[in-house]
């Protein structure tokens, strides 16, 4: 499978990371979201259509979308989520520095998530991060978020859940785990499994 990728080039990859997280799309939609030209997306999609790694989702007149396949979506997952971590990372460092910063004041996290705009094209007015806990929230939550505002000079929202409480929110469905993290495009795993 992975031998069907190679050469994974960055455009490659960022190509089938655009499908796997907005996808099903067209060449246009695509090249706009991952910033290459119309004819680069167009070929290199017409490659992985040849490969079986991308599939025609629906075809409408002229119209093409595209995902991709089944089983293609459910081995990349995971190597198109580290990308994602990477490419954040290199473009707001200091997200890196400020996980590492909670991480050594909360050592019993779980998970910290980055949602919001730090994933998005748009402003970056704030950096949200959802951190989970493995049992309760501490206390101290406050204190560190004025620390990190200080320090990195980022306002920070964090949104904290103990994992008991975080199940809660994906078993109720609730409006904020539906937009939040049924949309591969909002959420960013930057620390846990």
């Amino acid at each position: 499978m992975i031998g069907e990728l190679l050469p994974l080039t960055k455009r490659r990859l960022k190509i089938l990371s655009g499908v796997y997280i907005y996808g099903p799309l067209h060449n246009s939609e695509l090249s706009r979201l991952v910033d290459i030209d119309k004819q680069n997306v167009s070929l290199q999609v017409n490659k992985l259509l040849k490969r079986n790694i991308v599939k025609v989702h629906k075809k409408i007149g002229r119209s093409i979308e595209y995902s991709l396949s089944k089983d293609i979506e459910k081995k990349l997952g995971s190597l198109i989520n580290e990308f994602r971590k990477e490419e954040l990372f290199i473009d707001s460092p200091v997200i890196g520095r400020i996980r590492n910063y909670i991480l050594k004041k909360f050592p019993e996290l779980v998970k910290i998530y980055v949602i919001g705009s730090y994933l998005t094209n748009s402003a970056k007015n704030d950096l949200d991060l959802v951190v989970i806990f493995e049992n309760s929230v501490p206390s101290k939550i406050k204190k560190v978020v004025g620390d990190i505002d200080k320090l990195y000079g980022v306002r920070t929202d964090l949104i904290p859940y103990s994992e008991e409480s975080f199940k809660k929110e994906r078993d109720s469905d609730s409006l904020f785990y539906q937009t939040t993290f049924k949309n591969r495009a909002n959420h960013l795993l930057i620390y846990g499994k």
